[in-house]
């Protein structure tokens, strides 16, 4: 599946609030797209250089300009860099950077545990399965080609299981590696985040759906392993020995707080506080926050401790119409809420600025996450991609008056594969007060800020009966560099400590849409 694409999120090259307003302020969404382009690129730059990919000898951050062709700078027209450069990336990387000349295929690695197939030098041939591994699970493999075809042979590999910030629950599709050197902290708000391939010369791999992972290692020595789930990383020190080694759980559990003297960072998320959908106790549950047992759902979350910002409702509006407050968030959450009753009366949606602001917000790189009835914030930003049961020109119209509960059907195989990891048989969605009609593609900003067309991904849909087709329950979108999600059920529909079903697939596919972003096709 293309989301579970071995990505990273890059360097901490970054704009000036100053510098970004006026520039967002006089351009369009090519150029605002495109500014959030040019800094994933330079930041990429540094991303390498501290893989130890190459030398540089330009400085991405200085003012000075960077000669056209030459190490660290953009590549010609044509994809052409000047010597034995490589264009990788639009950017030109020595030819060691992106994996250098074919080489060895690695020679057949002894049995061992299921998960990583043997594998060749780059652009070279895949090194054999090991003995005694079945189809697709094949043991250790027996070497790498590495930064300009040098044979690697596999000396140790590292084995865990990458868990959410509580502490229990597993993780799939969060990506593991090793480095020399920590890499530089990660940008403290929305950018460009896009799924580059890993240098050859660097171990790596992706959890499964049971959170466990295999890295083989072809090198001892003191290193930095790297855990990370779109912006929760960590980043610990580990000496590496040979042979198998089981890696401590403290080290490859994700981070419930920001500390970037420890190597742990999390995405700044604000949450606009709902009226129906305490989204609050959900994010408390999975571990960014403590819960105070036996309360009401809304007041079950003991604010002082948590890892998100509330947006209260006297502040909504105003914060809202504010980019540059918004801006300075990566995850925005906008719960059900906007109703008397089941009376949906709120104006806010309908308000341009916000709207603007919305899709400013993910074109440059943001997660927009929406329930229920606060539907409007979707279908006024974005008109063309869902289309609501009973909604016409009117604010509101698309809110249904009798809550659903129906079984879900599951239309993404990752979120399958992790809920069937988690034990998870039977999903079923409460709390539905809207219904979403159809799909369709619509328009939207390309990752470079060019116009492209986006259909909006289903992960859930469900029907009343299985006489009635089934509808779309949970879905999302990529603008720009950014994704919006919808669902139609609330994510909390009931207090309790533990994480309920419909709970585990939002929060699954909320790390998902907040991950790494490919162009659109």
């Amino acid at each position: 599946m293309g989301r579970r694409a071995v990505c990273r999120r890059m360097s901490s090259v970054s704009l000036s609030r100053d510098q970004t307003k006026g520039r967002h302020r006089r351009c369009g969404a090519a150029t605002v797209v495109g500014e959030a382009m040019t800094l994933a690129r330079s930041s990429f730059v540094l991303a390498l250089l501290a893989f130890g990919c190459g030398n540089s000898s330009s400085d991405p951050l200085s003012n000075a300009p960077c000669p056209t062709g030459t190490t660290g700078c953009e590549c010609y027209p044509n994809g052409t860099c000047n010597d034995d450069l490589q264009c990788f990336s639009d950017l030109c990387v020595d030819a060691g950077s992106s994996g250098g000349a074919s080489g060895n295929a690695g020679a057949p690695g002894n049995a061992g545990a299921p998960g990583t197939a043997g594998t060749g030098g780059s652009s070279g041939a895949a090194g054999t399965a090991g003995n005694g591994g079945s189809p697709g699970t094949a043991g250790m493999p027996g070497g790498h080609g590495g930064s300009g075809g040098t044979e690697q042979t596999v000396v140790a590999n590292l084995t865990g299981i990458v868990h959410a910030p509580e502490g229990e629950l597993p993780i799939a599709g969060a990506r593991v590696f090793v480095v020399a050197a920590a890499p530089p902290p990660l940008p403290p708000a929305g950018y460009c985040d896009l799924c580059p391939v890993f240098p050859q010369d660097v171990p790596h791999t992706v959890s499964r759906a049971d959170g466990t992972f295999d890295l083989p290692i072809w090198e001892t020595g003191e290193f930095h392993l790297v855990v990370q789930k779109g912006q929760f990383r960590r980043v610990r020190e580990i000496g590496i020995v040979a042979g198998a080694q089981a890696v401590p759980s403290v080290f490859t559990t994700l981070p419930r707080a920001l500390d970037s003297a420890a190597g742990d960072s999390i995405p700044k998320i604000a949450l606009v506080e709902g009226q129906w959908d305490a989204v609050q106790a959900t994010l408390a549950k999975f571990g960014l926050a403590t819960l105070n047992a036996g309360s009401p759902l809304e007041n079950s979350v003991d604010r002082d401790t948590a890892s998100f910002d509330f947006i209260v409702p006297a502040e909504r509006d105003a914060f809202l119409a504010d980019f540059d407050q918004l801006a300075a968030y990566q995850i925005l959450l906008i719960p059900c809420s906007g109703s008397s009753g089941t009376t949906c009366n709120d104006p806010l949606p309908g308000n341009p600025q916000v709207q603007e602001n919305l899709r400013r917000f993910v074109q440059l790189g943001g997660t927009l996450y929406v329930t229920d009835y606060s539907y409007e914030f979707i279908r006024q930003v974005w008109p063309s991609h869902v289309a609501f049961e009973g909604a016409n020109g009117s604010l509101g119209s698309g809110c249904q008056s009798v809550e659903r509960t129906e079984a879900a059907i599951i239309e993404d195989s990752g979120l399958d594969d992790w809920l069937t990891a988690l034990g998870v048989s039977d999903l079923e969605l409460q709390g539905n007060w809207t219904r979403v009609e159809s799909i369709a593609a619509g328009p939207a900003a390309d990752v470079d800020g060019a116009a492209s067309l986006t259909t909006p991904k289903v992960w859930l849909s469900s029907s009343p009966a299985s006489t009635v087709d089934p509808s779309p329950a949970a879905l999302s979108f990529q603008d720009g560099c950014g994704r919006s999600f919808f669902s139609t059920f609330h994510t909390e529909p009931q207090s309790g400590t533990l994480l309920m079903p419909q709970e585990l697939a939002l929060m699954h596919v909320l790390l998902e849409t907040a991950d790494c972003v490919d162009p659109l096709p």
